[in-house]
Formats: structure tokens, C-alpha cells, sequence
């Protein structure tokens, strides 16, 4: 899982070792690995279809706090990128945050900035001008196409951090 952190999260390996301390998976019967649990919460899940992973929303919450700022505004100067500059960010303007909170997705036309390693298909954490967690999910274009598109899904919502359960 450390593995995977790091090579599709951006995750640091050091961070992902104390990320994964005291983890325990829950395999399957032909000894898959199903889901990833502290405790008794489920922090994230390898999907089997393309060997990602996907996370749940204590998982989300735990990589947040590794970077807490928001990401670039679109048109800022962005800081050299490093080998492991953290799970990617999306920065949601203030309207949207209600709905996206609750598991809307991120439409185009709402989005301020976003880490450039953003990549499709892989986890993004989407966050306010704080840096606050608002939402995960699954990246659906570029940080590129991002600053550019106005209509579309930018990030499928898997689990609103807002949500009154």
C-alpha cells in the first residue's frame, strides 16, 4: 500500500509508512486484498480492475492533514514540483462547497486552482480556500483542462466530508 501511495498519490514514502502504521487489511477468500482498516475505520481499497486504489473518507482526512494549504490559483506561479508533492487538490470556489460537501461532483466552472500532477482517474482531494477538506474523489480531466473547461464533470465525488449522516 505504500507502494501504491507513492507512486499514485504522490504520497512521500516516509509519509506513507506513518500513514499505514497500525493498518490491518481485510482479505478475501482467494487472498485479495479487500480493504485497508485502523481500526475500525476503512482508510482506502485497491481496485482490482487497474491496480489503483481508491479512498474512503477517513483516508482522505488523514492525507489532507500532510498538506493542509489549498493549491495554486489558475495563472500563480507554481513552486518546483517535487518527486512526492502529495495527493493531488483541487481548489473549490465557495458557492459549490454546500453541494460538493453533501457528494455532488466538482463541475468545470467552479474550480480555482489545482496541484499540476493532478492526473485523470486517479484520487484527488477537493478542498477550500483553507485548505479544508471538502470532498474526494476521482479526477476526470487535467489541472490543465481544469483552468480552461467551463462545462463538465471535473472530479467524480466519491464521499462529501460535509455530509450529515
Amino acid at each position: 500500500m505504500v507502494d501504491k501511495l507513492s507512486v499514485l498519490c504522490g504520497v512521500s514514502p516516509a509519509d506513507g509508512c506513518s500513514l499505514t502504521e497500525g493498518m490491518v487489511s481485510r482479505r478475501s477468500r482467494t487472498d485479495r486484498v479487500g480493504n485497508v482498516l485502523l481500526g475500525d475505520e476503512h482508510i482506502l481499497s485497491p481496485r482490482l480492475s487497474d491496480g489503483g486504489i481508491s479512498l474512503a473518507l477517513a483516508g482522505a482526512r488523514r492525507l489532507n492533514t500532510l498538506n493542509p494549504s489549498p493549491p495554486a490559483r489558475f495563472g500563480e506561479q507554481v513552486d518546483e514540483v517535487s518527486d512526492h508533492p502529495g495527493v493531488p487538490r483541487v481548489w473549490l470556489l465557495d458557492d459549490a462547497i454546500p453541494f460538493v460537501g453533501r457528494g455532488r461532483n466538482v463541475m468545470h466552472g467552479y474550480v480555482l486552482g489545482a496541484d499540476p500532477h493532478l492526473t485523470p482517474g486517479q484520487p484527488c482531494l477537493v478542498v477550500d480556500g483553507n485548505g479544508a477538506l471538502v470532498a474526494h474523489g476521482t479526477a476526470l480531466s487535467t489541472a490543465r483542462e481544469m483552468a480552461h473547461l467551463k462545462k463538465g464533470v471535473a472530479v467524480r465525488v466519491r464521499d462529501g466530508a460535509l455530509r450529515e449522516d
